[in-house]
Order: structure tokens, then sequence, then C-alpha cells
């Protein structure tokens, strides 16, 4: 059976649609540059710094944009069933506090006590990868700012959890935290290092949690200039 191609086929396809969809949301939505995004927290600080001041880095492919979509729609799925169980306290709660802004996905209330959640969709293999021992430190220190935070409002929140959902074969995994000493003072260190480059306008060396995630930041291209510069 012979293919049937039209003269403009790339533009009257489905995911031409969607990435059309996607670019257009993308752009309507109104980014907060005045504070620190919890969701950060463990990255870069020349990448931090560079996002508070509103520079633009390489703009997402359209894949990339679909994969963050389907995450969105798998956190909404989750959400809405924790509901119609009746055990869903807050979703999509925001956490706005000085120079910290955030939304975690969930607070779970189970018997007598409460949870916080961050949902994390992630690849199979990655996915996988966890259940062998690997973390992500990023992560942890996300979800433990939150806790941090919401502690003053929830005096009975004392622990927090990663929920790994792997997009492909939604096999769930759940890690529990509970905010040390050591992981607030690591906490607290990395806000300060922040706002002392943020106070002096000056920006801080680029420090990658690892030397492989700057292939996935927006801001490589410029990074790599600057080091050229120097």
């Amino acid at each position: 059976m012979e293919l049937i191609k039209t003269k403009n086929m790339e533009n009257h396809t489905i995911q031409s649609i969607l990435d059309n969809y996607l670019d257009k949301q993308r752009k309507s939505e109104k980014r907060d540059n005045s504070k620190w995004h919890i969701s950060d927290m463990g990255h870069c600080l020349l990448k931090r710094f560079w996002k508070r001041k509103g520079i633009e880095g390489t703009p997402l492919e359209p894949r990339t944009m679909r994969v963050f979509e389907v995450g969105r729609v798998i956190h909404k799925f989750i959400q809405d069933m924790l509901k119609k169980e009746g055990v869903l306290v807050e979703a999509e709660g925001e956490v706005n506090k000085g120079d910290l802004l955030g939304h975690y996905d969930a607070i779970v209330q189970y018997g007598d006590k409460k949870v916080l959640y961050d949902f994390k969709t992630v690849h199979s293999n990655k996915f996988h990868y966890l259940k062998k021992g690997e973390r992500d430190r990023h992560y942890i220190l996300q979800v433990l700012t939150y806790l941090m935070l919401l502690q003053e409002k929830y005096s009975d929140l004392k622990e927090a959890r990663i929920l790994y959902i792997s997009k492909d074969d939604m096999c769930l995994d759940e890690l529990t935290y509970v905010l040390t000493d050591d992981y607030k003072r690591e906490i607290e260190s990395e806000i300060k290092r922040l706002d002392d480059y943020w106070k002096k306008d000056i920006g801080p060396p680029a420090n990658p949690p690892e030397k492989w995630s700057c292939r996935y930041c927006q801001y490589e291209a410029r990074c790599l200039k600057n080091k050229l510069k120097k």
C-alpha cells in the first residue's frame, strides 16, 4: 500500500498541533523571577542567578515540552485519586516566604500524620537505577526545603517523600526523608550563598551537581561563552 504524503503534511499532523499548543502555552506562562525557586534547589548557582535575572536560555525542544506535559497529566491523575480516596489535604500548594517561592505536589493524611509529597516522573531506566540505590540530592533538597517552610503551617508535618513514577510502565517507588540538622544547614547555606551573590549583583561560579547535567541545561551555550572570555 502506497504511503500518501501531502505537500504541507508537516503542518497537518497531531505532533505539529501538540507542539504548537505547548509553545503557545509556554509563551503565555508568567514566571515570577523576583525570588529563588525552590524547584531549583541543589542546581547550579549560576543557572539560578541567570534565571532570576530573567535571562533567557536556549528554548526547550518540542519533545521535552511534551515530556513535561505528560508529567503534569500523571501528577493530576494521582492527585485526583488521592482526593477521591479522601486522603488529600492539599494539592499544588504554594510556598512563598522571603525570597523563596515554590509549589509542592501534595500533602497526604495517613491516620493521625501528614506526609508531604513531591512527584517525579522519570524514564524507566532512571527508575530502575534508583532501585539500585542511586539518589538525587537536588530532589532531596527541594522537598526538604518545602518541608522546612511548611512546618510553620503544619506542626504535625514531620516527613517528606519523593514519589518516583516510571512513565513508561507506571512503576512507583516512594523514598522518605526527614529534615535533619545537617540537611537544614545545607539548605540555609545554599540560600545564603545565593542571596550574597544577588546583593553584590555578581554571578556565582558555575557549580553543576554533576558534570553531565550541563548537557541538559538551557544555559550551557551561554556558560561556555563565559568561560571562553576568561
